[in-house]
């Protein structure tokens, strides 16, 4: 079983992630930091959330203004089966995305720990077909 907090006194260096064992995280000597590296791979940056925390992508669907409860339907039949969850629906007088000022839709889904996402992944546009 990987240790979440090693004991006390225990020097800096890569140990069994907590939150994917198979991977290694870095121990400062004090708490784990956000670098985390596969053996043999060169290492990369994911915030350590602790247990049971979860890391979330977000999702926007512009709904538009016509025929906006058929692609309602069609995007969240998309979406549901690529694991994404509906959070919200903005209608078209909220504007709050430019762009997007006759409505819109938002959604989540986990990003378990070891999925690397390129940065403009973690909240994308969606075209209601992923």
């Amino acid at each position: 079983m990987t240790e979440l907090f090693p004991p006390p006194g225990t020097p800096s260096s890569w140990r069994p992630d907590p939150s994917l064992p198979h991977r290694l995280r870095y121990w400062d000597g004090s708490q784990w930091t956000e670098h985390v590296s596969f053996e043999g791979e060169g290492g990369y940056t994911e915030p350590y959330l602790g247990p049971g925390e979860t890391r979330w992508q977000y999702g926007i669907v512009n709904i538009g203004m016509y025929q906006a409860s058929e692609r309602m339907q069609m995007v969240l039949a998309a979406a549901g089966e690529a694991g994404w969850h509906l959070i919200a629906v903005y209608d078209k007088a909220s504007n709050w995305m430019n762009g997007m000022e006759k409505g819109f839709m938002l959604f989540r889904r986990t990003v378990p720990p070891g999925v690397r996402l390129a940065p403009d992944e973690w909240c994308a546009t969606l075209d209601g077909r992923r």
